[in-house]
């Protein structure tokens, strides 16, 4: 995409779909500023049933690839540790791949997903509705299916 985005297109930024109108997504504690300040953004919560479907897509990719990996759940954001799930720093670090993470990076962006933090998992924002997170699991699951 070239230029800056228009109002009202989308923007495809991992499972994150943001539409240019406005919205202001951000922790609690910014969204009381960002009412005050900019009393025109739709400043709103993530669908947690879309957060649950997406962890619950991440766990049955998992489990059906035959893989040792762990769901995390962490509101709107989920994602995998490749192993079970650490109990401190020093077992979160030992669980890290960074080469499997670019893979999946690259191989989800090749199929028009954008994955905004590497290893951080993906988000569901405001904006985004069952077909994205589809979009996503069906991504992730096909994958999974090819490393297990």
């Amino acid at each position: 995409m070239s230029g800056s985005a228009q109002p009202g297109q989308q923007v495809v930024v991992g499972l994150e779909i943001t539409r240019h109108v406005g919205a202001v997504r951000g922790d609690r504690d910014r969204r009381p500023r960002a009412r005050q300040r900019l009393p025109h953004a739709a400043v709103a919560e993530p669908d947690a049933h879309q957060a649950g479907e997406l962890a619950d897509g991440i766990e049955a990719a998992i489990r059906s690839a035959g893989l040792p990996w762990t769901v995390i759940r962490l509101g709107p954001r989920s994602g995998q540790w490749y192993g079970p799930m650490p109990r401190t720093g020093a077992e979160a670090h030992a669980l890290t791949d960074g080469q499997l993470t670019r893979l999946m990076r690259v191989w989800l962006g090749n199929r028009g997903v954008w994955e905004a933090l590497p290893g951080a998992g993906p988000t569901v924002p405001v904006p985004a509705d069952r077909a994205d997170v589809t979009r996503y699991l069906d991504a992730y699951h096909d994958l999974l299916a090819r490393l297990g």
